[in-house]
């Protein structure tokens, strides 16, 4: 598999890393600072037939570290964020993955849903 995270997309001004693999039922990643332990990840879900939807959370993994306090990186700032994200992602769902997802963050978006 190529680079996992190859694309970018600027969401309030702020540079956050994403990319794409595979064909099937989408499903999203959403990164947090654990992202390189869990980088095999996304080639076996992309192999087991899902179109994986990966994006690391500004401020942290390779997404933009924004130098100001103009950008709050809290967990729960991070909700409006994400569903920001791109529209051609299509409907993923939201599964509660602890080792992937912020537990708090995960429970904010199914609330939003």
């Amino acid at each position: 598999m190529p680079h996992l995270v190859p694309d970018h997309t600027v969401i309030k001004t702020l540079r956050m890393v994403s990319g794409t693999h595979g064909e099937g039922d989408p499903v999203a990643l959403i990164y947090s600072p654990i992202s390189y332990i869990q980088r095999d990840v996304p080639p076996v879900r992309a192999a087991a037939g899902n179109r994986v939807h990966l994006f690391d959370l500004a401020g942290l993994g390779q997404s933009e570290r924004p130098w100001n306090l103009v950008h709050d990186r809290s967990v729960t700032a991070q909700v409006p964020v994400v569903h920001k994200l791109p529209k051609n992602c299509g409907q993923f769902p939201i599964k509660d993955q602890p080792k992937q997802t912020p537990a708090p963050l995960i429970n904010l978006l199914k609330r939003k849903g």
